[in-house]
């Protein structure tokens, strides 16, 4: 997986910030092309420090958290909640009008995303954008299925048998699975193993993840019990088969 930035964002505004500023308008972009995440007339994305620490594992949870704020004093991003349960406390993002105008003036690339030309438009800044959906070229969309998968490996836990997860998670999307219906799975998953404290040893590998299509199943925690010690083999053997 691989990180930019903007050299004249970077240079105003940090380097950090330019590249947590091209993540994140990677993603509105992307909404926005796919007409989803589409909220009080604004496009947004979404992201727990958690996941943000799993996408930039180079960055600490204090330096995500002092970036992310800075955007905001600097009037370039904002925060809402369009979370549908009450537990769920991850911060979604959108773009000011300052933020949009940056990021155009500076030529920010979309990414993976090809916006086609279109009659259909609406303005930002000044530019138009197309609002109709993109259009893909197959080798560019297994590309773009491949970033899909690495942004959701990076922020699965237990990250073993990466290979037949990806084989997976083509398949799923051949399906008509969207990454936002897995990334939404992944967060409710880690959510749930926080809550229950759940061990390390019974968290599903990637793998199993994957050919489980486990993001569909609920993910509520169950009161705020934890996992009762394992006292023979029989209870050990039932709790992998659960677990993976």
């Amino acid at each position: 997986m691989e990180h930019h930035f903007n050299v004249e964002i970077a240079t105003r505004y940090g380097v950090t910030e330019a590249i947590i500023l091209n993540n994140l308008w990677y993603w509105v972009k992307k909404n926005e092309a796919n007409e989803t995440n589409f909220h009080d007339g604004e496009y947004w994305t979404y992201n727990s420090i958690k996941a943000f620490e799993r996408l930039f594992p180079y960055l600490t949870n204090k330096q995500i958290r002092t970036v992310l704020k800075h955007l905001i004093d600097a009037g370039l991003i904002k925060t809402g909640n369009y979370n549908k349960s009450d537990y769920d406390h991850t911060t979604w993002y959108s773009f000011t009008e300052n933020g949009v105008a940056l990021m155009e003036t500076s030529n920010c690339p979309v990414g993976q995303i090809e916006l086609p030309d279109g009659s259909n438009r609406i303005v930002h800044g000044g530019k138009p954008i197309p609002n109709n959906k993109p259009s893909i070229k197959t080798s560019d969309n297994k590309t773009h299925i491949q970033a899909e998968f690495e942004n959701l490996w990076a922020m699965y836990p237990k990250k073993q048998g990466k290979a037949k997860a990806l084989e997976y998670y083509k398949k799923a999307c051949k399906d008509g699975v969207t990454f936002d219906e897995v990334r939404k799975g992944i967060e409710a998953y880690v959510g749930y193993i926080e809550a229950m404290g759940i061990e390390e040893r019974y968290i599903k590998q990637g793998s199993t993840f994957f050919s489980q299509r486990a993001w569909q199943d609920d993910w509520t925690p169950r009161g705020a019990h934890k996992l009762m010690p394992v006292n023979n083999e029989e209870e050990q053997e039932i709790l992998e088969r659960i677990f993976g």
